[in-house]
């Protein structure tokens, strides 16, 4: 998984740009959701192809927009793909950062189970306890003892009583009176 970087410059760079005024909402749309659909796809080189365009894009007049993006030199075509001009290094160096910080975070986990194996296994060894007894541990009792319904208004005995939530009560009630 990725995540798109801008810079403050990104949208300030964007107003700078000659695009036509009755489409310059829908190229900035259109460009950072092409922007989006290239981090999703982790493209390297900043390319989409083209009929791909309809399906990330939301504008009603996204082809417009990518046409005028275009012609001012925020995207260029080569063939029957659409690369991006604007933000490219950005993205490029935020693409390599974001695999190399998964590549280094894969080599730790592995690491770390590697050494969680040979590690002898100690009921206080935090690293070898199951799951619940993780979950024992912190809940101070055993989950299976405490069940969720149960309220300590009622003994063993009574029936379970519901409990009063007063901006529920008076919201029903406001109900129950209107019909």
């Amino acid at each position: 998984m990725t995540w798109a970087k801008y810079g403050a410059h990104f949208f300030d760079d964007l107003v700078n740009f000659d695009f036509p005024e009755d489409l310059d909402d829908a190229c900035q749309l259109t460009h950072t959701q092409a922007v989006h659909f290239v981090y999703s796809t982790e493209s390297y080189d900043c390319s989409f192809p083209k009929k791909k365009l309809s399906r990330f894009a939301t504008s009603a007049r996204a082809q417009e927009a990518g046409n005028a993006l275009v012609a001012a030199g925020v995207w260029e075509v080569d063939g029957t793909r659409v690369r991006l001009v604007h933000h490219r290094e950005e993205i490029r160096q935020s693409l390599a950062a974001q695999n190399a910080k998964r590549d280094r975070d894969r080599i730790a986990a592995a690491k770390k189970r590697e050494k969680t194996q040979k590690t002898p296994e100690s009921a206080d060894h935090p690293e070898t306890r199951k799951p619940r007894e993780v979950v024992d541990d912190v809940a101070g009792e055993s989950v299976a003892a405490h069940s969720f319904i149960h309220s300590s208004s009622h003994g063993i005995d009574e029936e379970p009583q519901e409990e009063a939530d007063p901006v529920s009560a008076s919201f029903w009630r406001g109900v129950e009176e209107a019909s």
